[in-house]
């Protein structure tokens, strides 16, 4: 693993780096709450998707519908965490 502060490597078990003594945890929160945002607005698009469908035509809709709002959705909230990191 490499530091992202001085770019020098740091042994993985190690949670401070032994040359700038940076906390190589501190920038790793921002990956676990994108992580998580795309994870739940990919649900929250299967939902969504899933509802219409069941409701224009059943449960065969349902899951055609669920599964192309969650991969729209999906695609949607990789494309605004991927603009936002820039």
């Amino acid at each position: 693993m490499v530091c992202s502060n001085c770019g020098k490597e740091i042994p993985i078990l190690r949670r401070v780096c032994p040359h700038c003594h940076a906390d190589k945890q501190a920038g790793e929160g921002d990956w676990d709450n994108l992580a998580l945002s795309v994870i739940l607005l990919t649900f929250v698009g299967l939902l969504i998707g899933g509802g219409i469908g069941y409701y224009a035509d059943g449960p065969f809709l349902a899951v055609v519908y669920g599964v192309v709002g969650a991969i729209l959705l999906g695609i949607v909230a990789i494309t605004i965490s991927a603009v936002l990191k820039e």
